[in-house]
């Protein structure tokens, strides 16, 4: 990777440097730190979910008894 491309991934741009509360990621340090570990103990194949909410949505008057009775409450519960 050129030393340009490498100095914008990891410095915070000109505008931004005098915020002191500015976070930064060294990705090319972290980039690595990742190859060492998958390297070192090899994740096996996972499926992947990803749940997410949008929208409010409609529950059915009788609930089947294996649903929570306030999915909401709980969404937002697990949210924070």
């Amino acid at each position: 990777m050129a030393a340009v491309h490498e100095k914008a991934l990891i410095e915070a741009p000109p505008q931004l440097a005098s915020y002191p509360d500015l976070e930064t990621i060294d990705f090319i340090a972290s980039f690595a730190q990742m190859r060492q570990a998958q390297a070192r103990s090899p994740l096996r194949r996972l499926p992947l979910v990803v749940l997410s909410h949008r929208k409010p949505f409609v529950l059915p008057a009788q609930p089947p008894a294996r649903v929570l009775p306030h999915p909401r409450a709980a969404w937002r519960t697990i949210q924070d």
